[in-house]
This record gives C-alpha cells, sequence and structure tokens, in this order.
C-alpha cells in the first residue's frame, strides 16, 4: 500500500524537475532543462544554487541544446557521498553528458562524456530508442535505466565498467527487459528508481505519456509507484515480467520523474519523496509512505 502525505508545490526556479535525491537531511534536485543543481529543504525550499556550467546563465536552457538530466543517483566512494547525473542520450552529442559533485565540495563539479558507451547503446538492437530516465546504486555499481512506451519495454542496463571512469567509457553491458503495466491504454515507462539495499527492494516510479517517441512530449496520463522485491536475485535473470513486480494504485495524474528514499521504520515502512515535471508547468514534490 501507498499513501499520499503531503503535495508541495516546488519553486518557479526549480524547473523540469527530474532527479531528486536524499543526503545529509536535505534534498539534491536537478531539472532536465537546468544549469543549477539546488539543494533544498525536505520541503523543497532552496538552501543552496550550485552552478554547473559557468558558460551557462541560471534559465532554462533551450529544449534543443538542453542536456537533458534525467538519471541521477548517490554513490559512496572514499568515504564521500558523490550526486551524479547523466543526460537521456535521446539527441547526440546535447545529451550525451554527465558530471558528478563532491557533496563536501559541491562547488566543483566534474564533467563527463557518455558518447562513447551511448553510441554503444543506440547501435544495440534490443534498444529502440535510447533515452536513460534513471540511475541506480547497485553495491559500488551503476546501473542505467532505459525508458520504455508504446515503442520498447523499460529496460535495466548493468555496465561491466565504471561510467565514472572517463579513460575507460565504454565496454561490455547486459540488458534486463521490466515489463511495467499500461496507464489508460498506454504503456508506461520507468522514469526514476532507487535501490533499498536495506529490503533489497528497487522502488520505481512509471508514468505514460501520449507520444511516439522519446524527444516529444505528449499528454500526461498517469504515474505509478512500483516495487520489485528480491531485486539483488531478479538481476540475474534477463526480463523481470509484471507477475513479478507489485504494483500500488496510480498515484496522480502528474508525471512523476524522480524519487528517493528519505526514512523508514523497520523495514516495512518507508519514507519517499518524488519529483514531477510537467513540461513546462509548476512541478510538486511528493512526501510518500510505501509499506512493504
Amino acid at each position: 500500500m501507498l499513501f499520499q502525505v503531503k503535495d508541495y508545490v516546488l519553486p518557479e526556479k526549480i524547473s523540469s524537475a527530474s532527479i531528486v535525491e536524499c543526503a545529509r537531511n536535505t534534498l539534491w534536485i536537478l531539472g532536465d532543462d537546468s544549469s543549477l543543481l539546488f539543494q533544498t529543504d525536505i520541503e523543497g525550499n532552496i538552501i543552496r544554487e550550485i552552478p554547473l556550467n559557468a558558460n551557462l546563465p541560471p534559465t532554462r536552457i533551450p529544449k534543443p541544446i538542453k542536456p537533458d538530466w534525467e538519471g541521477g543517483t548517490l554513490i559512496q566512494r572514499k568515504n564521500t557521498t558523490i550526486f551524479v547525473a547523466v543526460g537521456s542520450g535521446s539527441l547526440s552529442p546535447e545529451r550525451d553528458k554527465g558530471f558528478y559533485i563532491n557533496l563536501d565540495e559541491p562547488e566543483k563539479p566534474t564533467d563527463f562524456l557518455l558518447t562513447s558507451f551511448y553510441n554503444q547503446l543506440r547501435a544495440d538492437a534490443q534498444i529502440h530508442s535510447l533515452n536513460i530516465e534513471a540511475l541506480i546504486t547497485f553495491g559500488q555499481k551503476i546501473l542505467l535505466i532505459n525508458r520504455g512506451g508504446s515503442f520498447q519495454p523499460s529496460q535495466l542496463i548493468a555496465p561491466d565498467f565504471d561510467i565514472l571512469n572517463t579513460e575507460n567509457d565504454s565496454g561490455s553491458y547486459h540488458i534486463i527487459t521490466i515489463e511495467t503495466p499500461e496507464i489508460r491504454g498506454v504503456q508506461s515507462g520507468i522514469s526514476g528508481a532507487t535501490y533499498d539495499e536495506d529490503t533489497r527492494t528497487l522502488i520505481f516510479c512509471a508514468s505514460a505519456e501520449n507520444t511516439e517517441d522519446t524527444y516529444n512530449d505528449g499528454e500526461i496520463l498517469g504515474s505509478i509507484i512500483g516495487i520489485i522485491p528480491n531485486f539483488d536475485e531478479k538481476i540475474k535473470s534477463r526480463a523481470i515480467f509484471a507477475s513479478e513486480v507489485r504494483y500500488t494504485d496510480e498515484i496522480c495524474r502528474e508525471k512523476i520523474e524522480s524519487l528517493c528514499v528519505t526514512g523508514r521504520i523497520g523495514n516495512s515502512e518507508i519514507h519517499l519523496v518524488a519529483v514531477s515535471d510537467n513540461d513546462g508547468a509548476t512541478g510538486h514534490l511528493f512526501h510518500l509512505t510505501l509499506f512493504l
């Protein structure tokens, strides 16, 4: 069961919210067309604005040239917490970028390019259209999720190399299909995910848009929150079918883009926040409680 605890309207400055992560009792929120990373309190009030590129103005980046930041995660490296974000790869080279930030020194982002790896994925016959929408930290590995829709299922992409190592920016990988349900007759696609190591559960959000490609937006038909229990075992398979996934009810008519764990009570009650990107309209921050 899942119920919505509270719904906050995000500040107008946080446009197109597509990534949210929680660290040090604050949220780190990034929009897909933003040149600023926002640190906020738990209700979405801005604490700090961190420029990602000195050459870009602190305004919305036009769609043809935006980096399309869609996948984000936190990972521990050398006793530090690293925030990582990547572009969707749905347009090259504009959306082949990535960056990471040490949360102890957030003013010093490190950029990297994923063009070599993304070119491998774009040439893969298993992938109809590249549209990376989520990153997952699984142990010391970073996994990617390619968003599905009417033209392809959602796909978990597990590289056999570290995507943050700029000296080794391509290599072998394997793909796991994740089937998700339809929303109002349209196939949903995973738009965000997080792995909860304590409960061995993948928690994801999926939304449906009435569109036939990965570039153009369409009518937002709704979003769901889903879980995949025993994910550490299922990741060894070639496909995770709908029968293996437990779904909650649809939570809203907005396009939920990202979620993260903010706390828990034991291993049966997980507290989450999620953000929505409403394609130009004001985004929202949702506080949710998930009962496993």
